[in-house]
């Protein structure tokens, strides 16, 4: 799953409890969680730890590679049995796509950060609106 706007908004300097809880719920019912996230290397770590689960920082969402990095940390699971959970159309949903997963939008914690995710939202809500 996505880290920024998806569990933590872009902004915010730390997750809730809540959200560490849901970790631990799936990963005591046998789900493998990982974090693949185009954001700061540290912020990930961090956040992965706390949580328990393996991360992929700076992973080049949408690019098939950052994908096939986290399946090898899912343990090379079948593509069909994979989903990814992610606030962005363009990286996360296209990514998980193009890479053969299951794709699960869920709506962005916040505006966004960086000027380029501003833009990005601005063009998923006329993709979205036109379906």
């Amino acid at each position: 799953m996505d880290l920024d706007d998806t569990l933590l908004a872009a902004r915010a300097e730390r997750v809730d409890e809540d959200v560490y809880a849901w970790f631990g719920s799936l990963l005591a019912a046998g789900v493998r969680v990982a974090i693949l996230s185009n954001g700061d290397k540290d912020r990930v770590a961090a956040v992965a730890a706390k949580a328990g689960v393996p991360a992929v920082a700076m992973a080049g969402k949408p690019f098939a590679h950052a994908f096939r990095r986290g399946l090898r940390l899912l343990g090379e699971l079948p593509r069909e049995r994979v989903a990814m959970l992610g606030d962005q159309l363009f990286t996360d949903v296209l990514g998980a796509k193009r890479a053969g997963l299951t794709a699960v939008l869920v709506t962005p914690l916040s505006p966004g950060k960086l000027p380029h995710t501003r833009l990005a939202r601005l063009l998923e809500r006329w993709v979205l609106r036109e379906r």
